[in-house]
Formats: C-alpha cells, sequence, structure tokens
C-alpha cells in the first residue's frame, strides 16, 4: 500500500481526502492542530509546524508521495504574522524534504487565485505570467515554483493542482 503524508489533513480539502481515500493508502496526517483530525481510522495523526525544516524532514521519512494541502488559506492572511511560516516557509520545507527523504512525488495544491488578475473575459493559459490579487495567492505562486524548480533543477516528480 502506498505511504501518502498528507499536510493540513484537518482542513476541508484533507478531511474530505482522508474519507475518500482513506482505504486505498496508508496515510500519515500532518496538521498543526492535530487533535482536530477526528477520528483517524488507524492512520498514522503527527502535529507538526511545516515552518520547520528538521520537522518536515521526520514527517517526510519513509513516505511514497506527499501531498501537500497545508497552508493559512485567508486571503487576507497577514504576512510577516502567518503566510512567511505557513505558506513559504512550509512549501519550500516539505519540497526539500521530500528529496532528501526519496519520496517520488509531491502534489502541491495552488489556487485560482494566482491568475485573479486578470479581467474576467481572459482566458488564461498556462505560459502567461500569474496575476495574484493578494498575499496569499502571491505565497501559491510561490509554491508553484518551487514546484517547478525541484522538478527540473533537482528531479522530484512534481504537481500543482
Amino acid at each position: 500500500m502506498r505511504k501518502v503524508l498528507l499536510t493540513g489533513a484537518a482542513g476541508r480539502i484533507g478531511s474530505a481526502f482522508r474519507q475518500q481515500t482513506g482505504d486505498r493508502y496508508a496515510l500519515r496526517l500532518v496538521d498543526r492542530r492535530a487533535g482536530a483530525i477526528g477520528d483517524a481510522d488507524g492512520h498514522e495523526v503527527v502535529e507538526a509546524n511545516l515552518a520547520d525544516l528538521a520537522v518536515c524532514r521526520q514527517v517526510c521519512r519513509g513516505i511514497d508521495t506527499v501531498l501537500h494541502l497545508a497552508g493559512d488559506p485567508s486571503p487576507t492572511a497577514d504576512f510577516y504574522e502567518s503566510l512567511l511560516d505557513n505558506n513559504i516557509k512550509a512549501a519550500y520545507n516539505i519540497f526539500r524534504a521530500a528529496k532528501d527523504q526519496g519520496c517520488r512525488r509531491v502534489i502541491f495544491a495552488s489556487s485560482i487565485q494566482t491568475i485573479e488578475g486578470y479581467p474576467l473575459d481572459t482566458q488564461a493559459h498556462p505560459e502567461m505570467p500569474m496575476k495574484p490579487m493578494n498575499m496569499y495567492a502571491a505565497a501559491k505562486g510561490f509554491g508553484e515554483l518551487m514546484a517547478h524548480y525541484f522538478a527540473y533543477a533537482e528531479g522530484l516528480s512534481s504537481i500543482a493542482v
């Protein structure tokens, strides 16, 4: 059974993913509020601060695939108070730790907000630049760039969704 690290496991998307796929994978459920995960159905639960690279290396050990959903989802989140640690450092640390620990792939949850700056009548295409309208979206753009860097420069299979 494939071993999957699910960050942000207590969140809305993480909870739904766990409920829909928990019988197909051996999950390591990670959240900064592990108590909010609820019934883990026998899966491993870890409380972790992903702004700490050493912690990320520990949670990535023995993992095949990382689904990185963790981060502050608020479009009004303060950069220094939240986004720097929860969205920027955590994204870099997860990619770095996954590569260092021999994980096969990282799937990064991005946001449509990375292109929100285009007019409504403009269809955005992959070759067009990001146009974030808030710092949350800019942080998601950073995560997409980390996926690209680690895929092309370091050979870690990476997907931004």
